[in-house]
């Protein structure tokens, strides 16, 4: 699970359950889509209405426009940029920890089928900020050297 912090959060279970019952929950309180409010906002100096004269120019029927109302517009753009920042970077995150747990059940699968090395490269797609316990328990498995053990 994400935590506030954006920390992926994984109970103490085996690698290869956590596909089946992960599933990744919006951030508390973070943006999860674009609401009504996201219509574009139409700045302050588009002419209300346009006349043509007889030459065929152009004369703009409004006076000057409204600085107050440009800046509003602009705040308000910026706002939505933001909005549409985060929601961005919250998908990128989720993305990222699906990936991670999607490497983790196959380098698995990979260790049942005794494919070490198939299974270490699947470990090392892993992202670094995401490995914990469950990695390292798998990168411990792929190990395939021998030891001998003397003194006895």
């Amino acid at each position: 699970m994400l935590a506030q912090g954006g920390t992926l959060i994984l109970p103490a279970v085996r690698p290869a359950v956590l596909l089946s019952w992960l599933v990744l929950v919006p951030l508390a309180g973070g943006p999860t889509s674009c609401g009504a409010e996201d219509k574009p906002v139409v700045p302050a100096s588009a002419p209300a209405s346009e006349t043509r004269d007889p030459a065929g120019s152009r004369a703009d029927s409004t006076s000057e426009p409204r600085p107050e109302s440009a800046r509003r517009n602009a705040e308000a753009n910026e706002r939505k940029a933001e909005r549409h920042a985060a929601i961005a970077a919250d998908k990128e995150q989720r993305a990222q920890a699906q990936e991670y747990v999607a490497n983790l059940v196959a380098a698995d699968a990979n260790l049942r089928m005794f494919e070490a090395r198939e299974a270490k490269h699947r470990l090392n797609e892993c992202a670094v900020n995401l490995r914990g316990w469950e990695w390292r328990h798998l990168d411990l498995r792929t190990d395939t050297s021998r030891r001998e053990l003397r003194g006895h």
